[in-house]
């Protein structure tokens, strides 16, 4: 990773790398030195997202949501979002940064238009949101529930609708769609991930469920190029399963390797780097650690966290 970043000469304004800690600070990263850049206190974080024009960096957290100004020194933030009434599980921008979604345990998922006040519309689902995903079509948000369902919100209808509970009643705890918007993928509390092929209709048709892990699946996060799944696990492993164009009899997905190793306790989330050679993970260890998938060993590990470390974020040079 570091050879690749140190051909650019601006890669530290390129690459930025975040993380949350239960000691209530969020850490901005030199992720080749493996410093910290800037601290900023005071916010117990659930989720955080740089922005695409790389200039903020949102925090959600119980209830609030706020925005950093990642051009300042300062640690103060800009602005705040209030009206979440608990935990904001997901967070996201629509691309050109004009509005912002929220979900929440509190059951709803929230619009934020970004050149106005307050919360401009919202879907009330009546059952604690664990995860949502914006499609990249920037029309429909793909959310999962405590209760195992998963439906999409169409913004445009205006309209919701149930896909299915595709394990039963186990809370799905992540939702993902690959960049092209073909694949959606839904991990639950029983180590299950579930793939959805989406054709030309924009219908979720189920594909072969496959056992990621024993134990919860906590994050799934698909690579910028669309090859690769990464799942994160309350085992304190990871898998990694590479995306196939044409489905086998298995379905869309195939095991390439456990990453094993590096943590003994909850791993909370994780991001690809821009070229998906490379992935970082935070954990409750506490660390955040950097692999490097083509030799499934870890590369750098970041230390300075006392306490567990809940999210990560992460903006690469191609990000």
């Amino acid at each position: 990773y570091q050879r690749r970043v140190r051909g650019g000469e601006d890669w530290q304004t390129m690459i930025i790398l975040a993380t949350a800690c239960y000691d209530k600070i969020i850490r901005l990263w030199d992720p080749l030195s493996g410093a910290v850049q800037r601290p900023i206190p005071d916010f117990l974080a659930n989720r955080l997202v740089v922005g695409p024009g790389k200039n903020i960096l949102a925090a959600g957290g119980n209830p609030q949501i706020r925005f950093y100004d990642l051009n300042s020194n300062s640690n103060t933030h800009v602005t705040q979002f209030d009206g979440h009434t608990n935990n904001v599980t997901s967070l996201g921008f629509q691309r050109e940064e004009k509005w912002m979604y929220s979900a929440s345990e509190d059951g709803t998922i929230k619009i934020w238009d970004l050149r106005a006040q307050g919360c401009q519309r919202e879907y009330n689902n009546k059952v604690l949101l664990t995860c949502g995903a914006l499609h990249p079509n920037q029309a429909e948000i793909v959310f999962g529930d405590q209760s195992g369902q998963v439906g999409i919100w169409d913004l445009t209808a205006n309209r919701c609708s149930k896909i299915s509970r595709p394990g039963g009643e186990v809370a799905v705890r992540s939702v993902a769609f690959s960049p092209d918007g073909t694949l959606l993928v839904a991990g639950n509390n029983k180590g299950l991930i579930f793939p959805f092929k989406i054709g030309d209709d924009g219908v979720p048709t189920p594909s072969k469920e496959v056992e990621a892990h024993k134990s919860y699946v906590l994050k799934s996060t698909i690579s910028l190029d669309g090859r690769l799944l990464a799942n994160t696990s309350s085992e304190g492993t990871i898998s990694l399963f590479e995306i196939l164009k044409n489905d086998s009899a298995n379905g869309p997905l195939r095991h390439l390797k456990t990453l094993t190793g590096g943590n003994s306790r909850w791993v909370w989330d994780c991001a690809f780097s821009a070229d998906a050679k490379y992935l970082f993970s935070v954990s409750s260890d506490p660390q955040m650690l950097l692999w490097d998938l083509g030799r499934g060993e870890i590369a750098r590990r970041y230390s300075g966290h006392p306490k567990a470390v809940t999210c990560l974020a992460l903006h690469d040079l191609d990000g």
